[in-house]
């Protein structure tokens, strides 16, 4: 909800000059009554009240005018300031989500143990910077473990029942587990200040098994707040619902305070993205903006002080109102010389010549001074002018900034995925040294080939293949399995879909037979890990580098480069094994590629645009729906469409959606580079791009390339 900021009274200093002039002219009207008696005397009078009024009414609203757009500027760079803070802590937020999604699948299928927290740090790619720890409570409210006590002997069967964020699990009986955010507080365990936030975890019957709890640092918040420049009083504020504070940064440094649940300072934005008040605290009067961290049930708060924020309009004011103030004295003292000078008349015509050279003089003496003011006036204007240049190349510098910003932000999301491969690979490494020897030992002449077979398969990366391929394979190997009389069928069907074996699984039933068929398939599945792990590596590398260049394709033209043959199948593979933990979390993927020719082109770039399509699909639907991709020939080129069922492009900004730095995309999750980049991509291959979009369908984007390259673009 917008509200106007109010406007402060001036200080009444500031409109003495004006009070004194006023004084100073009736004075004079009162003195020169007589000189004022005859006509063209009451005219210019007049005129000299009517000119000093207009002067004083243009620079009243003038000065209000300018303390407006201050404001509303400086209320558009919070507003884009929260926007920003908020994307960097989504994405602290989404993995600790996902880390308790994946937590609660371990306790359903095994026991939750400390081993296993300390794998879940690891695999959320967080450093200890902003993840304390992550421990186990169980349905009493009791400490099992954490990642910094596996075993739970440091702590014991420590009762954590009455701490806010365990009981609001215990007393709920639903079968909810969306995440709690508690306040911060000293945890138990690990004696710092955190902020807790939990998720009840429960069976497939739907009860309570263990609470998970998060324990996060806020003095990474307020790091990340700190240093932005927001004037002595400016504060940022993460808080909750709830109203408590759970980070806060006031004068660029940290300053945090613990908030009440009822207070009423700040309105919480509810179904609404931003909100926009202003509060008066302690003599200050502040402009406060806020934005919801997507769903989740926190806002970033930004608050300037509005003194602060007008410290420069308040010196223009005074520059202004002085200079007014000497223009209306001018006008004063011509005024009262003309008065003069209609007196000297009326008292002796005698004198009229030498009064008409005395006034004359006079007249062009003012004349003179009018216009050295005007000349004042008119570089004043120049430098409210230079000053207001300054303002939009600053204002260009903090799109600059927060575009490099997203760009860094992005880059870490592949380096996580480095990282937590590389563990994924020692792990799987260690384990396959100490399994593998004792496995082979074990294995009679009949079955090594046999198993070795399996490493073999293990060691052949599968094809992309949607979710309800994977459901549909996995449910088909598991008739067979229990047709052929195998004891926990669905288990050993997911393994053998995992180590790709899941063709022929008739050629491995000898392995399934034995009795230490477990083993067999864990040292197996060590090796589809390394195979895994390795890809995933790869193709993180290449989203690291593919950001880099779309960045670098924007600032400046690329130079020539030689065009060879190249498989659009091939790369339409790779970028969906990049985005395949996105797909899989909730979109439907439906996929079809004809046999196609290879095309001129330069497969970089136009993976890139594959990118780019299929990124903006994802973000359009909310990684929720069905994301369709067609490739097949048409004419003498290849035609790939992209299709999402998302909400559709407004037709009012449909002709706008090529144009560089405009995006229909929240701030903070998108640049407006994506589709200039991509239309410069196909037309620098001699294609074409074109797109359709029904509100509530969705949207397919169109890309044709010709098969022999640029100069080549027409339809057969």
């Amino acid at each position: 909800m917008a509200t106007v900021l109010p406007t402060p009274a001036a200080p009444a200093t500031a409109h003495r000059p004006l009070t004194g002039l006023w004084a100073r002219l009736l004075d004079q009207a009162s003195t020169l009554r007589r000189g004022a008696s005859t006509r063209p005397g009451r005219a210019t009078l007049v005129w000299a009240v009517a000119v000093m009024t207009g002067v004083g009414l243009a620079v009243a609203w003038t000065l209000q005018t300018q303390r407006d757009n201050v404001l509303q500027a400086q209320q558009t760079q919070s507003i884009n300031l929260a926007r920003t803070l908020s994307e960097q802590t989504l994405r602290v937020l989404t993995p600790l989500d996902y880390a308790t999604q994946k937590a609660e699948q371990w306790a359903r299928s095994q026991s939750l143990q400390g081993d296993a927290l300390q794998r879940l740090v690891s695999e959320t790619g967080l450093g200890d910077n902003i993840l304390t720890q992550i421990s186990w409570v169980d349905a009493q409210g009791r400490f099992v473990a954490s990642n910094l006590d596996p075993q739970g002997r440091q702590s014991g069967r420590l009762d954590l029942s009455t701490r806010p964020h365990v009981q609001v699990h215990l007393q709920d009986g639903e079968t909810s587990t969306v995440l709690y955010f508690g306040a911060t507080l000293t945890g138990k365990v690990s004696g710092k200040r955190t902020i807790q936030i939990s998720r009840a975890l429960r069976n497939t019957e739907g009860q309570l098994i263990g609470i998970l709890v998060v324990s996060v640092n806020p003095a990474y918040f307020e790091q990340l707040y700190q240093g932005l420049q927001l004037g002595r009083l400016g504060a940022i504020e993460l808080t909750g619902a709830d109203g408590r504070i759970r980070a806060r940064v006031q004068g660029g440094l940290p300053a945090f305070e613990e908030g009440l649940a009822t207070d009423p300072r700040l309105p919480w934005p509810g179904a609404l993205a931003e909100a926009v008040t202003t509060l008066s605290h302690a003599g200050h009067l502040k402009s406060w903006v806020g934005t919801r961290i997507s769903d989740y049930p926190l806002a970033i708060w930004i608050s300037v002080d509005v003194d602060e924020a007008l410290t420069d309009w308040f010196k223009t004011r005074r520059l202004i109102w002085l200079l007014a103030a000497a223009f209306c004295l001018a006008i004063a003292a011509a005024t009262a010389l003309m008065l003069n000078s209609f007196q000297r008349l009326l008292q002796s015509r005698a004198e009229l010549k030498q009064q008409v050279r005395e006034r004359t003089q006079h007249l062009s003496e003012s004349h003179s001074a009018l216009e050295r003011k005007t000349q004042a006036l008119e570089q004043t204007l120049h430098q409210l002018q230079a000053a207001q240049s300054q303002l939009v190349q600053s204002e260009k510098m903090a799109s600059l900034g927060q575009l490099v910003a997203n760009v860094a932000h992005e880059i870490n999301t592949p380096i996580g995925a480095v990282k937590s491969s590389g563990h994924s690979i020692a792990e799987a490494l260690s384990r396959m040294l100490e399994r593998l020897p004792r496995v082979l030992l074990d294995l009679d002449e009949a079955s090594r080939p046999v198993f070795l077979a399996l490493i073999a398969a293990a060691h052949h990366p599968a094809a992309v293949i949607s979710t309800r391929e994977e459901r549909q394979i996995t449910r088909q190997l598991t008739q067979q399995l229990e047709a052929l009389g195998l004891s926990d069928a669905r288990h050993k069907a997911e393994l053998l879909l995992q180590l790709h074996a899941h063709h022929a699984p008739v050629a491995f039933i000898d392995l399934l037979r034995r009795p230490d068929c477990e083993a067999l398939l864990a040292a197996a599945a060590d090796v589809a890990t390394l195979v895994s792990s390795s890809a995933n590596i790869n193709t993180a590398v290449e989203r690291a580098s593919k950001i880099v260049f779309a960045l670098k394709s924007y600032a400046h033209a690329a130079p020539d480069k030689a065009l060879r043959p190249t498989d659009l199948r091939q790369g339409m593979d790779t970028v969906l094994t990049l985005y395949q933990h996105q797909i899989k979390q909730g979109v439907e993927l439906d996929y079809q590629a004809d046999e196609l020719p290879p095309v001129q082109g330069l497969p970089d770039e136009l993976n890139q645009v594959w990118t780019n399509l299929i990124h903006n699909a994802l973000q359009a639907m909310h990684h929720q729906g069905r994301l369709s991709i067609r490739m097949n020939t048409e004419g003498q080129g290849v035609l790939v469409s992209v299709e999402d069922s998302g909400p559709g492009i407004p037709e009012s900004i449909r002709e706008r959606i090529f144009e560089p730095f405009f995006t229909t995309k929240p701030a903070g999750e998108g640049s407006g580079l994506g589709l200039d980049i991509v239309r410069k991509i196909v037309q620098q291959h001699g294609g074409r791009i074109d797109f359709s979009s029904e509100a509530g369908v969705g949207t397919t984007f169109r890309v044709w390339l010709p098969l022999a390259g640029p100069g080549a673009n027409t339809h057969a």
